[in-house]
């Protein structure tokens, strides 16, 4: 371990204790953020960026975390100046001394100085490279603090602390936030890393120092990637720059979530069906039906009667399931200017839940999902799995399927159910009524013979068993088969 000596001590003293003074935009020292492997030895630069200004000194405290260590060499760490920016004033001499100590809070100051006061070359690049060791996997941050640079006048800038993130190996996080300078060859670096990575969802970069005009990719081509605004990532797609995002794609099959809500301004998703039949379908935004597809939503489950109910809509509302009948071929689901809300831990219509996520093997027994020929439902075995974007019956019944009944055009819908401040559900020979304000209800024949007319309180529910036909209740139509 190096001592600090006298003249550093004094130059640390210069620089702490000396005339404080602005310093241009843009004056910062920094770790450009890196990945590497597990036990793998790295050495990285730290850089001096100074537009429009000279200095002569600087001096941070370097914390790491545990998981990423310091490669030392003969008992010294491997901290080496970089040449490139200083003055040679002999054979073997050069203008710029480099000293580290530990300090009692666990980390290490490094302190790089002229005893001459010789400026630094050039206005941007690498002064100092640390060579690190990754003894663990996982996400980590390296913290510099208390960051001092010096000028020849003897005032100094009180620079910003500085964090940059480092990925060891690899991560089992689905959202990661990041920090820190990433440059073109940290954005490949991190790219080539995350390669392989399918369960990645989305990437915060929001509060990184400066993202460079490169791309930055995963495993997974739903991964969201939040940038702040000037932001020059050259990504396609899916990108949020202050809220908005203007173009996103959906690819079936892989991951999603939205950790945090945003306008697109044109979204798609589009499924690859290999027969003509129902599916189940379950997005993140509100779309628009394709034409030539019939889409159905949820209406009710009588796990006595063994019987599930849909009902034909003409809307989609985002993280809503539903289901669905088309021909074989590319479906493909849109949206224009619409938000995208943060994804609910369980996207679901009571009973009837979608998944964004692979659902393994042993995830889904005991749930149901839907028959390709529409008719019904059929128990998971431990054996089902399924892709993103599918949704599943999630009750206790203990039958091994439920059926499936169609409810013809012209079933009210929710919307115009809580519009009237009255529900009604459709049963065998039975309509029922469940309201939660006083409201009155009056059933009518489609020829207009009054069947019941009675107030409902707050809470009430009515059942009243009828013939099969057409009823208007407060001026909705309903089916009863």
């Amino acid at each position: 371990m190096k001592h600090i000596s006298c003249k550093a001590i004094a130059i640390m003293s210069l620089l702490i204790g000396g005339i404080a003074s602005h310093a241009e935009s843009g004056v910062n020292l920094v770790i450009p953020s890196f990945t590497m492997e597990v036990n793998e030895e790295k050495t990285v630069s730290v850089e001096l960026n100074n537009p429009g200004e000279q200095f002569c000194n600087f001096q941070t405290d370097l914390y790491l975390p545990e998981g990423i260590e310091i490669v030392k060499e003969d008992g010294w760490e491997l901290i080496d100046l970089v040449y490139d920016r200083l003055t040679k004033k002999s054979r073997t001499e050069w203008s710029h001394t480099l000293d580290t100590e530990s300090q009692s809070d666990g980390a290490l100051r490094i302190l790089v100085y002229s005893g001459a006061n010789t400026n630094f070359k050039n206005e941007s690049g690498a002064v100092v490279e640390i060579t690190f060791k990754a003894t663990k996997a996982g996400l980590y941050n390296i913290d510099m603090k208390n960051i001092y640079m010096g000028r020849d006048n003897s005032t100094s800038f009180h620079a910003e602390d500085y964090t940059c993130s480092v990925l060891v190996g690899s991560t089992d996080e689905t959202a990661l936030k990041l920090q820190g300078d990433f440059t073109l060859e940290s954005l490949e670096d991190w790219s080539l890393a995350l390669n392989e990575n399918e369960t990645i969802t989305s990437i915060d970069l929001t509060e990184t120092l400066d993202v460079a005009e490169g791309t930055l990719t995963t495993g997974n081509p739903n991964t969201l990637v939040y940038v702040a605004e000037g932001s020059q990532l050259a990504n396609e797609n899916n990108v949020v720059v202050n809220g908005n995002i203007e173009n996103m794609v959906i690819t079936d099959g892989h991951h999603f979530g939205v950790p945090k809500a945003f306008t697109a301004g044109s979204v798609s998703y589009t499924r690859t069906l290999g027969n003509t039949g129902w599916y189940s379908i379950c997005l993140p935004f509100a779309a628009s039906i394709p034409e030539n597809v019939s889409v159905e939503k949820y209406v009710s489950l009588d796990v006595e009667a063994r019987e599930v109910e849909f009902a034909p809509t003409t809307s989609m509302a985002a993280n809503n399931p539903y289901i669905f009948k088309a021909e074989a071929g590319d479906v493909t689901f849109t949206g224009s200017n619409v938000v995208i809300p943060a994804t609910p831990k369980m996207p679901c219509d009571r009973d009837f839940i979608g998944v964004y996520r692979h659902m393994s093997p042993g995830e889904l027994t005991g749930m149901f999902a839907l028959r390709p020929n529409g008719t019904g439902f059929g128990i998971c075995s431990e054996t089902a799995y399924s892709k993103p974007f599918r949704a599943f019956l999630n009750t206790k019944a203990d039958v091994s399927s439920l059926s499936v009944r169609h409810l013809m055009d012209g079933y009210s819908g929710i919307e115009n159910q809580e519009r009237s401040g009255l529900r009604v559900m459709v049963r065998k020979h039975t309509l029922i009524l469940s309201t939660e304000e006083s409201v009155r209800a009056k059933i009518v024949t489609i020829d207009g013979k009054v069947i019941k007319e009675r107030k409902l309180l707050a809470g009430e529910s009515y059942s009243v068993q009828v013939a099969p036909g057409i009823y208007v209740i407060n001026g909705l139509k309903y089916v009863v088969k």
